[in-house]
């Protein structure tokens, strides 16, 4: 058997627990060091995580052992190029949370970075990897619902602790569209098998009362193969509601991320809907569950594609796209006329856009 790949975390808030749990589950790779802006949660992360802690401020210490292999990204969204690039100079794969970046102009440098640098980049889009959204890609590849027509998509909570990062832009780079918006869209997308986007045709966007930053998003899009998306992300929900409805010729399948358990119907346009099975559907076990979310598989499969060469599924250009597609959404609103997916500019974040500043 193989060394165990070292793993690194830039970030230590509450996405590492489910990294960790990841890790964990899978023989194949080790938690050996953490880094966070703060001492004192590094120390504390590092004793819960059984990992060396370390610094925002020495990171470049911590990058530079032998024994770390994969950077995970965890860090504040406007922090994400700057960490990606230092964990890519220093010749490491990256695993890279949602969103890539909060600028275009940072997501181009670190798809150039790696290119060169010859490492990989793995999107971490947790969702595409669930096996719940798994099965309903499954069943439209295999043509129960015949030729795809339209996709929704609604991703909504009550919104992340208003003491955290993820309310103030110039870290977060906006609200529930950047929060939230990232799941939504790229599962959406991979329900559809990936169709190239043509543009945001509309969008409404809600501003939070004491202004802002977003906290509901709307917006549709149609994509080259003629199939029109419905795209909501919300903070103004009282329960956690992920969902996505698929509508083909014959049919429609309906995938329920969240609240567990999970669910997948398929409503044929003849006949009575049938309740799917899938993996682990029904097992609430807590390494269960971070597999059902996608995790678990997530990481298997970054894992497999940096040692084996192979591109990812959700690699550094799926991440880029789905920054544009959603900068997009953002002009949309502000100009509220359709917007083509070539006129985003590169080195505003996706708020700037919404704001104009």
């Amino acid at each position: 058997m193989n060394t165990p790949s070292g793993v690194a975390f830039v970030g230590a808030g509450f996405i590492s627990y489910l990294h960790l749990f990841a890790i964990r589950s899978n023989p194949n790779v080790r938690l050996v060091a953490l880094a966070s802006r703060s001492r004192d949660i590094a120390e504390n992360r590092g004793r819960i995580f059984n990992a060396d802690p370390y610094t925002f401020d020495n990171m470049g210490t911590m990058l530079g052992r032998k024994d770390i292999d994969i950077v995970c990204v965890l860090s504040p969204n406007s922090l994400h190029a700057e960490h990606a690039l230092a964990a890519i100079k220093a010749g490491k794969h990256i695993v890279i949370e949602k969103p890539m970046t909060v600028t275009l102009a940072d997501a181009d440098a670190i798809v150039k970075a790696a290119e060169s640098a010859g490492v990989g980049i793995g999107y971490a889009e947790n969702q595409v990897f669930a096996p719940v959204l798994m099965k309903g890609r499954e069943l439209v590849e295999q043509g129960a619902i015949g030729k795809v027509k339209s996709v929704v998509g609604f991703c909504g909570h009550g919104g992340p602790s208003k003491a955290g990062w993820f309310w103030k832009p110039q870290f977060s780079g906006g609200g529930a569209n950047i929060d939230l918006g990232p799941h939504t869209l790229e599962s959406a997308l991979y329900l559809a098998g990936k169709p190239a986007i043509k543009r945001v045709k509309s969008s409404q966007i809600t501003e939070a009362p004491e202004g802002g930053i977003d906290v509901k998003a709307e917006f549709v899009l149609e994509s080259d193969n003629g199939i029109e998306f419905t795209i909501t992300s919300s903070w103004l929900e009282e329960d956690d509601n992920f969902y996505y409805e698929v509508f083909g010729e014959k049919g429609s399948i309906k995938c329920v991320f969240a609240p567990v358990p999970q669910f997948v119907t398929l409503f044929p346009e003849q006949g009575e809907p049938e309740d799917i099975e899938f993996p682990g559907r029904f097992d609430m076990h807590l390494d269960k569950y971070v597999a059902s979310m996608g995790y678990v598989g997530q990481l298997e499969h970054f894992e497999k594609c940096f040692r084996t060469g192979a591109i990812p599924s959700e690699s550094g250009t799926d991440g880029r796209t789905v920054l544009r597609i959603l900068g997009a959404a953002y002009l949309s609103a502000a100009k509220q006329a359709p917007v083509e997916l070539s006129s985003i500019p590169s080195d505003k974040t996706p708020i700037q856009l919404w704001l104009g500043n």
